[in-house]
């Protein structure tokens, strides 16, 4: 019986050698070629981007200049976009009171119709397109919301 049971044992200990040496030997895999890309907040950046915000730099007689910062845009980093508008660009402004009274629980935000001399150096804006704008830097918009008071 004895024997036996050296026979078993030793037979389990070369198992586990041999179960040891082939992990030991097995590659590792190689890294993926794909990496999600993230702002620099951590948030991941999808396939398609629509809408952009951002602080307008300069502006032209068609486009304007913004600033975009990537925490809070789907950007890897900060950068300029030239935004072209046309005669089908909608323009819109969002504004909030300047003064909100104490107590208040909500606070109302105004939309009312702009245009494109309402953007101005120093603005914020956001841009919406129906394009997948990720990652351009210059594109056309259909939709301009410039933001007041806030």
């Amino acid at each position: 019986m004895k024997k036996k049971h050296k026979i078993i044992l030793l037979i389990t200990i070369l198992a586990l050698i041999g179960a040891v040496y082939v992990v030991a030997r097995k590659k590792p895999l190689p890294p993926s070629d794909f990496q999600e890309e993230k702002t620099a907040t951590g948030i991941a950046i999808p396939d398609e981007v629509h809408v952009y915000n951002g602080r307008v730099e300069e502006k032209g007689d068609s486009y304007f200049v913004m600033r975009r910062e990537s925490a809070g845009n789907y950007l890897i980093a900060d950068s300029a976009a030239r935004v072209s508008f046309d005669d089908k660009t909608k323009f819109v402004k969002k504004s909030a009171p300047q003064v909100v009274s104490p107590g208040a629980k909500f606070i109302t935000v105004v939309e009312g119709t702009a245009s494109a001399e309402d953007i101005i150096s120093g603005a914020t804006v956001v841009v919406y397109s129906s394009d997948n704008i990720k990652g351009d830097s210059e594109f056309l918009a259909e939709r301009v919301v410039i933001i007041d008071n806030f």
